[in-house]
């Protein structure tokens, strides 16, 4: 996923150049009409690299279904910034192969092309990356497969979520107001906590353009960052509960994406910064990646963080494993990276750990993640009807399902969760409740009630680490995504744990934003004048609000 430098003459990459003028006629077409048809496409292929043996020998180069979806890069990133001339291939037969769609911020073309083409573009240096689709959603549990991670549950439910475990919500100084948390995920659902509060929504998948959220992650993730509580009366609510949201939908309802389409919910961020004071990009995502930091997610991180947006990356949940924080945006040294603690719902921190799932460490000696959060059965808010919601119910049902009954569940969900229909009748209703409970212990998914539901992860500690970075720029609009970076990692607590399990400790959120308001922000003014605006056109009812559908 390697990206393209910029390009001086001479330097003999005339062959990308024509690539990229041969998708020039659809320039006056919008992208979303001319997105290619495949969006909807699944595939199971996780490698950052395109596996040449799925791909048949033999083509029609007349047929389009059978070329294979590709991210062409010119830049080869084990060479650093040495350009690739097109060397002794035939660019006349390698553009009559190549089906080209359009270029992404970074230079990138997004393109089909046959087995035969994209090997002789490997040969010749080209960085050539599948442009299927990926799930990539942080995920510590196979229901076939007793080798998740699970993590014991909270003591008491009923405690109102407190960060850091002694800071209460409610006793922070900022929050949020007048800032925008865009969050790139499954979409946002709108909810009555935060349905006010959705100032845009883009939608990279389906092309729709009201809020929804066909999976639920995305919609937890929001409440984490910025729900009110409304439907708790303020007992789940986020760590910015006054800040904006913007939803950026760039995964499906399986919580698969392209990287394509998370490129350009990223470089549409950028180009709408202004528009809606965004501040911030939450990225509770993993896409691994071969190439550590030089592929085209981290480029278009990069292009946010120069243009005065923080972003804000799950660590990932391939715990307790070193090394394993390897996708990304979590990867990338312009981004923020969060691990998760379990804080056992305790006010004393000497029995916070580690939670066990969190992913620790990279593999090219870059210092990851930057800091921790608390990431273990987290409430917040239920997307009604989607995929999580759906699982939120079975495993209630399940759960309140009487023991006697348990033999009588249809035989493909036993199937499902790795046990044989066939010896089900020959298992006692004991033996049944705790195949059940052994299973449902390593899924980070509970009901709460009608409206919440909890889980647990590095996707859930990212957003509540989002959600204090609009506090802190509340009370301080001109603070860089360095300066933002350097005062939480100042003013984290250190554990006591290996630099790649706690970067530099928990996150302190007080302490955080009074660092923050005393700080000269070096950022210029019209970030200042960005979030003033913010708030006039938000207070004066125009604020962009979407009509939601009844």
């Amino acid at each position: 996923m390697s990206d393209i430098s910029r390009m001086a003459p001479g330097t003999g990459t005339q062959y990308l150049v024509n690539l990229k003028n041969k998708s020039r006629f659809l320039g006056a077409l919008p992208k979303a009409e001319i997105s290619p048809s495949d969006r909807r496409e699944k595939s199971e292929k996780k490698d950052d690299k395109v596996d040449m043996s799925v791909v048949p020998s033999v083509l029609s180069k007349e047929s389009e279904e059978e070329l294979i979806p590709v991210i062409i890069s010119a830049r080869n990133p084990v060479k650093g910034d040495i350009l690739l001339a097109p060397g002794a291939h035939s660019e006349k037969h390698s553009l009559r192969n190549v089906k080209v769609d359009r270029t992404l911020g970074g230079g990138e073309v997004i393109a089909r092309v046959s087995r035969e083409t994209a090997e002789k573009l490997q040969s010749d240096g080209y960085n050539i990356t599948s442009n299927e689709t990926h799930y990539i959603l942080p995920g510590s549990f196979d229901p076939a497969n007793d080798n998740g991670t699970g993590i014991e549950e909270k003591k008491n439910k009923e405690i109102p979520f407190e960060l850091n475990a002694t800071t209460k919500i409610n006793e922070l100084k900022a929050t949020g107001k007048g800032v925008a948390i865009a969050i790139l995920d499954t979409g946002i659902y709108p909810h009555e906590d935060i349905k006010d509060k959705i100032i845009a929504f883009k939608d990279f998948v389906n092309d729709r353009e009201t809020p929804y959220d066909d999976n639920g992650h995305g919609t937890h993730v929001a409440g984490d960052a910025a729900g009110t509580g409304l439907l708790s009366e303020g007992k789940y609510k986020g760590t910015a509960p006054e800040a904006n949201l913007v939803g950026v939908k760039v995964l499906n309802s399986d919580g698969g994406a392209k990287v394509s389409d998370i490129v350009e919910g990223i470089d549409w961020v950028i180009q709408n910064r202004d528009k809606y004071n965004i501040r911030i990009i939450n990225m509770s995502v993993g896409v691994p990646v071969t190439k550590d930091q030089c592929n085209a997610i981290n480029e278009a991180v990069k292009r946010a963080s120069e243009s005065g947006i923080i972003v804000v990356a799950a660590a990932g949940n391939e715990g307790p494993v070193e090394g394993t924080i390897a996708a990304a945006p979590g990867n990338s040294p312009y981004a923020i990276t969060v691990g998760a603690i379990d804080d056992k719902n305790t006010p004393q921190k000497d029995d916070d750990e580690i939670a066990s799932f969190s992913s620790r460490g990279t593999k090219d000696g870059l210092l990851k993640p930057d800091l921790v959060a608390p990431g273990t059965n987290i409430i917040s808010l239920k997307a009604e009807g989607s995929e999580i919601d759906k699982q939120a119910a079975a495993i209630k049902y399940i759960k309140e399902l009487s023991d006697d009954k348990l033999s009588i569940l249809p035989a493909g969900l036993y199937e499902n969760f790795g046990l044989n229909p066939e010896l089900v009748p020959k298992m006692s209703s004991d033996e049944l409740r705790k195949f059940w409970n052994k299973k449902f212990s390593k899924i980070n998914i509970n009901y709460v009630n009608e409206n919440y539901i909890s889980m647990q992860g590095t996707s859930m500690a990212t957003p509540l680490t989002s959600g204090i970075i609009a506090d802190m720029l509340e009370v301080n609009p001109q603070l860089s995504p360095a300066q933002i970076k350097d005062i939480l990692t100042k003013t984290a607590d250190d554990m006591g744990q290996p630099k790649t399990s706690q970067g530099a400790g928990v996150l302190d959120p007080m302490e955080a934003i009074q660092v923050a308001e005393k700080t000269t922000g070096v950022l210029p003014d019209i970030f200042a004048k960005m979030k003033s605006q913010a708030m006039g056109y938000l207070i004066s009812g125009s604020g962009g609000k979407i009509p939601f559908k009844a």
